[in-house]
């Protein structure tokens, strides 16, 4: 599934402009450019305490993750290209164009797309979730769910109103492990029992 490689490599923080990207950058942007994020990882690795890499590195790792997500306009297509493309049928990010400030030039943007995420499959999404937050018995609270680090909120770029027909999906879907419920405002997913994560890869892949 390309779900469960896209959020592998964002859950995994040593792949650095992924997991910040969609953890950090995506708070502060929806849209932007290539300049802009790449500004952003320059402020994200001072403020680690990671070295300043060369102008010539952060250009080539930015150019690596939108190619990972989006086709080349250049008309070429290599194998390193199609190689580089994997992600692209998620329709994450969007490639558009607008006028400068000037209004005299075309520059290159790039659009988050925010979805209900309908088709991702359940399995992948309870994996993510136990994954994340631990298969123990707990109650996850919705806001949690939906914007917190490495979130499915976040990692599957989905609606607040995606995640709820997610989550009652998902209840629905099975009800001994799972139940989601609002009192009084408060929306809450609770896990029921002490779960495996891997059988829900199981199920995916197995039936």
């Amino acid at each position: 599934s390309l779900w469960l490689l896209h959020y592998a490599i964002i859950k995994n923080e040593r792949v650095f402009i992924f997991h910040s990207f969609f953890n950090q950058f995506l708070k502060e942007k929806n849209e932007f450019t290539k300049p802009q994020l790449i500004a952003f990882l320059k402020r994200k690795t001072e403020e680690v305490g990671l070295k300043h890499f060369s102008d010539k590195t952060y250009d080539s790792d930015v150019n690596v993750f939108l190619r990972t997500y989006n086709r080349a306009n250049d008309g070429k297509a290599d194998i390193e290209d199609e190689t580089a493309n994997l992600l692209v049928e998620l329709n994450l990010i969007r490639p558009f164009s607008k006028l400068d400030l000037e209004g005299k030039q075309l520059v290159q943007w790039f659009k988050v797309i925010r979805e209900n995420r309908v088709e991702l499959p359940l399995p992948i999404f309870a994996y993510a979730i136990l994954d994340t937050y631990g298969s123990q018995t707990q109650s996850l609270a919705f806001k949690d769910l939906l914007e917190g680090i490495n979130s499915p909120g976040n990692i599957f770029c989905i609606t607040e109103k995606g995640l709820e027909d997610k989550l009652i999906e998902l209840a629905a879907a099975f009800p001994a492990e799972f139940t989601y419920n609002e009192t009084a405002g408060n929306r809450v997913l609770q896990l029921r029992q002490e779960m495996n994560k891997m059988t829900f890869l199981e199920r995916h892949y197995h039936g």
